[in-house]
């Protein structure tokens, strides 16, 4: 019985102990045979995903928020029972500086967002970089007019297009902008 168990359990790398015999000296991987990784490219480690992470900031960020509002209410009542005008000029400061807030926030969206863009547009411009072909940067030159639109670079970048000639292979139209309108 104890001979199928150590067929069946044959390992190139394992040597079973012999109980009746002196242990012998571990020998080397690299004296003996090479190591061959390919063996081990099945193995990886891999970090395991934090699913509960981000739902438990969201619930203290939540909490914190709650609790802000909760005190910022109880001062304005606190106010209030002193003097009415305290908790009107304490109230609308705090509607004034939530409106910033809101502003400073919609504006770094969109500003994020332009940051996407413009990785988008730079990805396209190394792809057409490396192709030759032709025409299909206008959609390209398209997307980088909406994105200068409302910008103050949107002269500078009208005038590139006006000097680029229209026979151009989009590799071309790419290296056209990049020397007129980085200047």
């Amino acid at each position: 019985m104890r001979q199928k168990k150590q067929k069946r359990l044959k390992d190139k790398y394992f040597i079973p102990l012999d109980e009746e015999g002196e242990i012998p000296m571990p020998v080397s991987l690299a004296e003996t045979e090479k190591f061959d990784p390919s063996e081990i490219e099945s193995f990886s480690l891999k970090p395991r995903k934090l699913r509960y992470l981000k739902p438990l900031l969201w619930g203290v960020g939540v909490l914190l928020v709650s609790l802000i509002i909760w005190e910022l209410v109880q001062f304005i009542q606190a106010l209030y029972q002193w003097h009415w005008s305290a908790a009107a000029v304490v109230g609308s400061i705090g509607v004034v500086t939530t409106g910033l807030l809101i502003k400073v926030l919609w504006e770094f969206l969109g500003h994020q967002r332009d940051f996407r863009q413009v990785g988008i547009l730079r990805e396209q411009a190394d792809q057409y970089l490396a192709d030759n072909h032709y025409g299909q940067s206008k959609q390209w030159v398209a997307a980088l007019h909406l994105l200068y639109e409302d910008k103050p670079q949107a002269a500078l970048f009208n005038s590139a297009l006006k000097s680029m000639p229209d026979y151009n292979s989009d590799a071309e139209v790419v290296r056209h902008l990049a020397e007129h309108f980085n200047q």
